[in-house]
């Protein structure tokens, strides 16, 4: 079924078939016809269906006609007026056309109205289904044939708006989302490639799947190798950051444990600390990566490590220590408390609203966070970035970059 969504322009009141309303109907010859009247022209209705008349005289055409007059409609030019008006009625008319006919066609005249009125069909018929067409005629000035109407190809509007959908989710540091939408994208041609390069690379950074992050950033100014040690804790922070920026606040609370243990690290290295005094390397059945471990032997001997250590030592089969002894051994070598007391906000806060969230079903939002430590995520990621010397704004750089390529 061929239904015509038509709204009339003045050049439609002639009673003949060569103005655009009539070329169209030639055309597509549509079983039904919605004629759409403004309040300043519902007056000529009779005008147009004399045209109507025509097409059964000369073409032996009867087709349905519904008349939409509409009284309220005393601006026609107003854009943000006629979109939503038309867009509301076209999808309705979508709705009983899909419970009717599954091969139906629906054709927007948007030759014909005002400017904002052929605006809003086209843009309409370019956010539809593909059985969603709009129609434009050339002026005979310019076009002799006598068939001048054509198909509008939106084609162009879509790219435009696929485009602008990849950037505002970049933009909210959606990488899957854009990734996805670039893989459907159907004119890759037209995609900058280091950008696609870029939002495929944040995709897989920013998860640390480090491998295909790496080769994507690889000779630019965003290059990184993890597994080599450069940067690790700042790629890891910057993560958290975009936990933050997500409002993940529940994510970035579970995720916390890991920047904490390698800030702590960090200080102790700086306070001349080194830690295979009282830990060592063992292998990690779940990673590739070795983990460490209390050295019972070594810090049972060691009188100051054994009164930092001694609830570990307690339970040799199982020599774990956790981020709270790594503080005490901080406290004990930062004489002129230049870590202590700023770190010890992040451990508390691991302690406390780290472990109930890590065990408990709750609600984990930043209010709560500040709530409960006195400090907003941003505020406790700010503490270790600081003293670790990382920046925080690696993936809006990298953001910035994306948008700037897309154009």
């Amino acid at each position: 079924m061929k239904v015509l969504f038509s709204p009339i322009g003045h050049q439609d009141l002639k009673s003949d078939l060569r103005g655009s309303l009539g070329q169209i109907v030639q055309k597509y010859r549509p079983e039904k016809i919605i004629l759409y009247f403004s309040a300043e022209l519902v007056k000529y209705t009779n005008d147009v269906m004399q045209m109507i008349v025509l097409l059964k005289e000369e073409h032996n055409y009867s087709p349905e006609v519904d008349i939409v007059p509409d009284e309220n409609m005393i601006n026609p030019n107003s854009y943000q007026t006629i979109f939503p008006k038309f867009r509301e009625h076209i999808r309705k008319l979508l709705i009983d056309l899909d419970g009717q006919d599954d091969e139906y066609q629906l054709i927007l005249n948007a030759a014909s109205g005002t400017p904002a009125m052929k605006s809003a069909l086209i843009f309409i018929s370019t956010l539809s289904n593909k059985n969603v067409i709009a129609t434009q005629v050339d002026d005979p000035k310019y076009n002799k044939n006598e068939d001048r109407t054509y198909e509008v190809q939106t084609k162009y509007l879509v790219d435009e708006i696929q485009i602008q959908n990849i950037k505002t989710l970049v933009q909210k540091y959606d990488y899957y989302g854009a990734y996805e939408i670039v893989e459907g994208y159907s004119n890759k041609a037209g995609l900058d490639n280091v950008a696609v390069k870029y939002i495929r690379g944040a995709k897989f950074r920013s998860i640390l799947d480090n491998q295909k992050g790496k080769d994507c950033f690889g000779g630019t100014d965003f290059k990184y190798d993890p597994q080599k040690g450069e940067g690790e804790l700042s790629e890891y922070l910057n993560i958290l950051q975009l936990k933050i920026k997500r409002s993940e606040f529940a994510d970035f609370t579970r995720a916390i444990s890991p920047a904490l243990r390698e800030t702590l690290y960090y200080l102790i290295d700086k306070l001349g600390v080194n830690r295979n005094e009282f830990s060592k390397l063992e292998p990690n059945k779940n990673t590739s990566k070795k983990s460490r471990i209390l050295d019972v032997e070594k810090v049972k001997n060691n009188p100051r490590l054994r009164n930092i250590f001694r609830d570990v030592l307690e339970k040799p089969n199982k020599p774990y220590y956790y981020n709270a002894h790594l503080l005490n051994l901080l406290d004990e070598q930062d004489v002129d408390d230049r870590y202590y007391n700023k770190i010890k906000v992040v451990v508390n806060f691991e302690s406390g609203v780290r472990n109930l969230a890590a065990h408990e079903i709750i609600k984990i939002d930043e209010n709560r966070i500040i709530r409960d430590c006195g400090k907003s995520p941003q505020e406790i990621l700010n503490i270790m970035a600081k003293l670790t010397n990382s920046e925080l704004n690696l993936y809006d750089n990298i953001n910035q970059e994306i948008i700037r390529l897309l154009g």
